[in-house]
């Protein structure tokens, strides 16, 4: 790779930088937008990376990202609201960092991460670090929507002739809506499904995108912003790291932004 070009490898891959030497002059060139943005907030944003093993190297983000502690059910709901507030850098397609040094110990060695200027989106929400599960997606739950579904079942325990349709719509209709609302995918196979209209066993009956946007206020400008506050951010697409166990003077030194407390090299 030339000091003058960077190419971004094929998603979710890696590409060593040949001449580390001189990869700070290739951030430089490449990566100038984000480097305003850190030179606001003062703080940089970071990467843990296990089985990592580069001093430097060029990445791009996975195109189908598989969630580790989140639930696929919800990650798909979450991703499909940030797609209607087009917004691209979506949790399935990205890489997770954050300015907070300290918690990228947790998932492996830490690299400094600087987001390459025309190849990368980002976003982010105004949270720390998100964990999708059941109990989480009720933040934007329409349990209006919760509310109909019942009243369909209300007419079914009443008035449908089969006893184990009435019998298995009573016990819905016996716990509370939160449990419903959990439940949902378990009981789109049960034996109500064909006697429900469809729209109730799709998910997007029940997403309330103004409740999901004033509860994570999710939005892709004004990176400094989340830099400054420490919340995650998500970017999709190319960009450069560095280990910092090896770079995190120099990065400091070059552009009078503090990685974390370093000695300088003897």
């Amino acid at each position: 790779m030339k000091i003058d070009e960077i190419q971004v490898p094929a998603p979710g891959s890696q590409v060593q930088v040949e001449d580390p030497t001189q990869v700070l002059a290739l951030i430089d060139r490449h990566c100038a937008k984000y480097i305003r943005e850190v030179q606001l907030a003062q703080k940089w944003l970071y990467r843990g990376l296990r089985d990592a093993d580069y001093p430097a190297f060029v990445g791009n983000s996975m195109q189908d990202r598989k969630p580790k502690d989140s639930n696929p059910y919800y990650s798909q709901q979450f991703d499909y609201m940030l797609g209607l507030l087009g917004i691209q850098a979506q949790r399935h397609n990205s890489i997770f960092t954050t300015s907070r040094s300290q918690m990228t110990k947790f998932f492996g060695t830490t690299y400094v991460i600087f987001p390459i200027d025309g190849a990368h989106v980002f976003s982010y929400t105004r949270e720390t670090d998100i964990v999708l599960d059941s109990r989480e997606a009720l933040r934007w739950a329409n349990m209006d929507k919760i509310d109909e579904f019942k009243d369909v079942l209300r007419d079914l325990e009443q008035s449908h002739p089969d006893d184990s349709v009435h019998l298995a719509a009573e016990m819905v209709l016996n716990t509370s809506d939160e449990q419903v609302f959990r439940t949902l995918p378990n009981l789109s196979h049960s034996m109500l499904k064909g006697h429900v209209p469809e729209k109730f066993w799709d998910w997007k009956t029940y997403l309330d995108l103004d409740k999901f946007v004033e509860e994570y206020k999710p939005t892709d400008r004004d990176l400094h912003v989340a830099l400054t506050n420490t919340y995650e951010v998500l970017i999709h697409g190319g960009y450069v790291a560095l280990k910092l166990s090896v770079y995190a003077y120099q990065i400091g030194m070059r552009w009078q932004v503090p990685v974390m407390p370093v000695r300088a090299p003897i």
